[in-house]
């Protein structure tokens, strides 16, 4: 079965060290999907409708997850969250893990029913039970940060150690970060990093992100400042605005003006994703011309946008900025 990812939404910012609120950062919630593929026949499809309508009447999980999919999304067709939640309770009382988890992932972002943290945790404990490592790690996340639910530091280690033994990136990530904070159990930093280091080389972002801190900080690993920016680097191909400014302030920190145009360029990918802090430091770069060309007016331009956002030492530095322009 084909499974779409959809990540949590949270803005971005930057971690000082592997810290527990990276958790609700990285760890995602894995959204059961299809890819429906393209609808080139009408009539054909038409017809696979009907069929997979008798199918789902007649009790088939994967016809009612497949309808409950295209509903959820609008593919195919009408748009229509409470049916894909029937459609879903229909397969996940019939013990789909893939029905109970997307059960979950509704009910504790709101999505067509009313938010129900409680509801969520219990369609989660379901599909955990049967091995869903998504579920357990969505799981694990809400007892360890208490979201919706009473916090439970040894029920998170259970369900996201149970995640990451199974290969689960974010699960990995989650419990690597467990065993750092010594959250619901004894610290264990060098196993934790162990954990961490996993996800990352799976893939993960922001766990290339907290593996990269922890090299050029010695936490758990080795202190490697080059390993540390290779780190750094793979997070920030993936996009990962915190990677990038924590690179571009590395990259600063060299007298090559190659590496101030790359900092530059990284700072305004950050910049453009919402973190306050990139703006800052671009508008500081533009005022200074260094690795951009000089260009107040574009400073002036990210250092209100950073200011609006709340961001305090951009605002400071407009007023700076409006009595010396140099």
């Amino acid at each position: 079965m084909e499974r779409r990812i959809a990540e949590r939404r949270r803005p971005a910012r930057v971690p000082g060290t592997v810290a527990l609120c990276a958790l609700v950062l990285a760890a995602a919630a894995c959204a059961p999907g299809r890819d429906f593929g393209a609808e080139d026949d009408q009539r054909a499809f038409e017809q696979r409708l009907e069929r997979l309508e008798r199918e789902a009447q007649r009790g088939d999980v994967e016809a009612l997850l497949e309808l409950a999919g295209r509903h959820r999304e609008g593919v195919g067709v009408p748009l229509d969250v409470a049916r894909a939640v029937r459609l879903y309770a229909e397969a996940a009382d019939l013990g789909s893990a893939d029905a109970q988890f997307a059960l979950g992932l509704l009910y504790e972002n709101g999505d067509g029913v009313p938010a129900s943290p409680r509801r969520a945790a219990e369609m989660y404990a379901l599909a955990a039970r049967q091995g869903d490592v998504r579920a357990q790690t969505n799981l694990g996340l809400m007892y360890a940060t208490g979201s919706g639910i009473e916090a439970d530091g040894e029920l998170a280690r259970t369900y996201l150690g149970a995640a990451a033994e199974l290969g689960h990136p974010e699960g990995q990530f989650a419990f690597g970060t467990l065993l750092v904070e010594g959250h619901g159990g004894p610290a264990d930093v060098a196993a934790g990093m162990a954990q961490v280091a996993a996800a990352a080389e799976q893939g993960l972002a922001p766990a290339q992100r907290a593996l990269a801190i922890a090299c050029a900080k010695g936490l758990g690993v080795p202190a490697d400042r080059a390993l540390a920016r290779e780190w750094l680097g793979r997070a920030a191909d993936q996009g990962d605005a915190a990677a990038e400014l924590l690179l571009a302030n590395a990259l600063l920190e060299s007298e090559d003006a190659a590496e101030h145009a790359r900092a530059a360029a990284l700072l305004e990918s950050a910049a453009e994703k919402g973190l306050t802090e990139a703006m800052f430091n671009l508008a500081v770069l533009y005022v200074r011309g260094r690795g951009v060309p000089k260009d107040v007016d574009r400073a002036r331009a990210w250092l209100e946008r950073a200011a609006g956002l709340g961001h305090e030492a951009s605002a400071d530095r407009l007023e700076r900025l409006a009595s010396d322009p140099g």
